[in-house]
């Protein structure tokens, strides 16, 4: 994060929060969650839990930002439409040990956790999370609320389109392009242009048929 924010308010407190607070925390900043399963006055990565989502109207005044913290990209954009409504931002959320280009765009209400690199003239689209590890190499496009898991990697010039999602260690081959909601499994490496709304796995990446 570029900027010193007081306090900001978590939304949900699973794993991908739990990242988030560690960012966070690492940054020199300080949170506190919302979450419809976790018990309230729990302390989760050192910051409390103050109730369930349906408060975030009452604690917005509160708080200096939002961060959308959950793994299903259809739920983080729902979770920031509301946060903008009540006038909160979302500040990108980095952590001190990812490296993000000067050059880089990052959007609203996305993450880039440890150990990430993002690299000159990438655009990381809101709500997207760059996560452990993660690659997103120059000129590369990591559509809104698109997930580039742990070790993955968006190689020159590729693109993830928005909900897509880069499994773990998978590899996206330059100028190469991964559709809007598509999954692509652990480890695939990707070697032609991925279309909307499928799943695709191995090395080469293929397209896996659904059982009827």
């Amino acid at each position: 994060m570029t900027k010193k924010y007081k306090k900001l308010l978590i939304l949900c407190a699973g794993g991908m929060g739990t990242a988030a607070a560690e960012a966070i925390r690492a940054a020199g900043n300080c949170a506190a969650f919302l979450d419809d399963y976790a018990q309230k006055g729990l302390r989760i990565a050192g910051f409390p839990v103050l109730g369930p989502i349906l408060l975030l109207p009452e604690l917005a005044g509160d708080f200096d930002g939002v961060c959308a913290a959950n793994g299903d990209g259809e739920f983080r954009s729902r979770l920031l439409s509301a946060a903008f409504a009540l006038g909160l931002p979302a500040p990108p959320v980095v952590h001190p040990s990812a490296v993000v280009s000067p050059f880089a765009a990052l959007g609203s209400g996305c993450f880039i956790l440890a150990g990430a690199y993002v690299g000159p003239f990438a655009a990381v689209g809101k709500g997207c999370i760059v996560n452990t590890g993660a690659i997103v190499e120059h000129h590369c496009r990591a559509g809104v609320f698109s997930h580039v898991c742990p070790g993955a990697s968006l190689l020159g010039h590729s693109a993830a389109r928005p909900f897509s999602v880069i499994g773990a260690n998978a590899s996206v081959l330059p100028r190469l392009t991964v559709g809007e909601g598509s999954i692509v499994g652990a480890g695939a490496v990707v070697t032609k242009n991925v279309e909307a709304g499928v799943t695709v796995a191995g090395a080469p990446a293929k397209k896996l048929i659904q059982e009827p």
